[in-house]
C-alpha cells in the first residue's frame, strides 16, 4: 500500500486562515478561492487598496455562514 501524501486539496478542511502582513489578498482570491473552503470560519488579513468594503460585505453575506469571523488589519 502506498502511503497517502498531503494534497493541496487538504486546504478544504481549514477552519481558520491567517494571511501575513506581506501577503496581498486580491478580490479574485476572495471571489474564486475562499468559497472552495466549506469549513472556513475565520479569515485574518491585512486590508489593501484592491479590496472594497461593499465587495467584501457582499461576498460574506452571499458565501459564508453567519458564524464566520473576519479580522482585518
Amino acid at each position: 500500500m502506498i502511503p497517502r501524501r498531503e494534497s493541496i486539496l487538504d486546504f478544504k478542511k481549514l477552519e481558520v486562515i491567517k494571511f501575513g502582513s506581506k501577503f496581498v489578498v486580491s478580490p479574485d482570491m476572495i471571489r474564486h478561492c475562499l468559497p472552495r473552503i466549506p469549513k472556513l470560519k475565520q479569515i485574518q488579513l491585512n486590508w489593501n487598496s484592491s479590496l472594497s468594503a461593499p465587495f467584501f460585505r457582499d461576498f460574506v453575506f452571499e458565501n459564508c455562514n453567519f458564524g464566520s469571523t473576519l479580522l482585518c488589519g
